[in-house]
């Protein structure tokens, strides 16, 4: 059963990480960026689950909380050069079977999950570099290398095999250059290049892969309002897989994933950064391990505050 609950804890730790940033007359939304600009993120998720496994159900109560430091180190024909660092990662539940702490600041107040705690909080302050195009079109992501390298020497030193193992799986795909390249994607939605009014919308299409499991978003952005040069952009989606198998330590397990997610972000027109948001999403996971079918519900609710 804790092999169970683990494997579905780091799932839904990569879904929350992918889902954890926010997107952002006739209005022109871009960046708008200078060398030396610092942003802080920090996303905080409330989330429920409602699971059924081994015929026993269980609802579990997740906070997932992320910060993150961006700085324009670079700006070269509109080109941005952001230099990312992941500042804190925290999770925790209230789960009384197997009770979750995942703090980076704290690694080992997370009994199991110490291990965890250590791998993730041997990439915190390792900076990559995303290049992106004034409207938010990811050019390259960079230095990913420094990431996995610190991932690997941290399981290298875990005596823990089944967390090693699991912890192993999903933190390299998760931070994986391809990974990366398309989470970034999710945090910077692509403005139209047209210039747009209030009421006009625009859709972005986008895939990505969640712990293996490749996950296709569908967004629909609409201009609501503006006022004192902050716009809000109201953001309607849906998340889908097609029924994938993933190998992993454990065995074969199957995942189909659907869910449906509501942004409302307020973005700063005169650097195309976000100023603040809000979110919720409401996912059905079903995951089949070996025959045995886990049937989840997900739903969560999440604010993100942005100090510039």
């Amino acid at each position: 059963m804790k092999k169970i609950f683990f494997t579905i804890s780091l799932l839904i730790i990569s879904i929350l990480f992918s889902l954890n940033s926010y997107a952002a007359g006739e209005y022109n939304l871009k960046y708008n960026l200078k060398k030396g600009d610092v942003f802080k993120h920090t996303s905080s998720i409330d989330m429920k689950i409602n699971m059924n496994a081994i015929g026993q159900d269980m609802d579990i109560l997740m906070n997932v909380e992320t910060t993150i430091a961006i700085t324009v180190i670079n700006v070269k024909n509109k080109v941005y050069d952001l230099e990312y660092r992941y500042v804190r990662f925290k999770t925790s539940t209230n789960n009384s079977f197997m009770p979750i702490t995942i703090d980076t600041d704290n690694p080992d107040d997370g009994g199991l999950l110490a291990e965890a705690s250590n791998i993730l909080k041997a990439i915190i302050d390792i900076p990559i570099i995303a290049k992106i195009d004034k409207f938010g079109n990811i050019i390259s992501i960079e230095r990913v290398d420094n990431l996995q390298q610190a991932i690997i020497d941290a399981l290298n030193k875990s005596d823990n095999i089944m967390v090693k193992q699991m912890a192993e799986l999903t933190f390299k795909q998760q931070f994986s250059e391809k990974s990366m390249k398309e989470s970034f994607e999710q945090s910077f939605i692509a403005y139209p290049e047209n210039p747009i009014k209030i009421g006009d919308s625009w859709n972005v299409v986008s895939a990505r892969a969640l712990s293996g499991i490749d996950v296709k978003f569908n967004m629909n952005h609409t201009l609501k309002a503006l006022k004192d040069n902050i716009a809000t952009i109201e953001s309607t989606g849906t998340v889908e897989n097609e029924d994938t198998s993933l190998e992993t330590p454990q065995g074969t397990i199957k995942y189909a994933i659907k869910g449906k997610i509501l942004n409302t972000t307020q973005v700063n027109l005169k650097n195309g950064m976000t100023v603040s948001g809000e979110n919720s999403m409401e996912f059905d996971i079903l995951m089949d391990m070996q025959g045995m079918e886990i049937p989840m519900k997900l739903s969560a609710k999440g604010v993100l505050k942005c100090e510039n």
